[in-house]
């Protein structure tokens, strides 16, 4: 029986990983989608995000400002707030590697950004993070 035990907890342990791993594959792919369609878009005049992912319970970026595309730059929000039918994301207390940029996100970033009804697949991207991570 101990060996039986110990076979059946290594593969519930491998199956934990393998929907951790799909899990983490279908936040990434989302939080691409957000980047992409909701995002970079709302910045294009100033720059634009390289990368954008969740992890430990924080929003993490990194940008390039136009006139700067040479140096990157990383900030990251630690609060999200995401609208339960996906019209709207917020983000809020900020941290950045650069203090300029830490300000300016301070300052303007904490902004709610509405997300269009006709954005049908930017609100369910934002609808599949807010699960992800309310349930984290």
């Amino acid at each position: 029986m101990g060996l039986f035990s110990d076979i059946s907890s290594a593969v519930s342990e491998k199956a934990k990983q393998f929907k951790g791993s799909l899990v983490d594959s279908s936040l990434q792919v989302a939080i691409n989608q957000i980047k992409d369609r909701v995002l970079n878009p709302k910045i294009a005049e100033y720059g634009e995000i390289k990368q954008l992912e969740y992890k430990d319970g924080s929003i993490k970026l990194i940008l390039a400002l136009k006139g700067m595309e040479e140096t990157l730059l990383e900030a990251s929000a630690n609060k999200i707030i995401i609208a339960e039918d996906g019209s709207s994301i917020q983000f809020d207390d900020f941290d950045a590697n650069k203090a300029f940029l830490k300000a300016a996100l301070q300052n303007f970033g904490s902004r709610k950004i509405e997300i269009p009804e006709e954005q049908n697949l930017a609100r369910t991207a934002l609808q599949t993070v807010r699960k992800f991570i309310t349930e984290a």
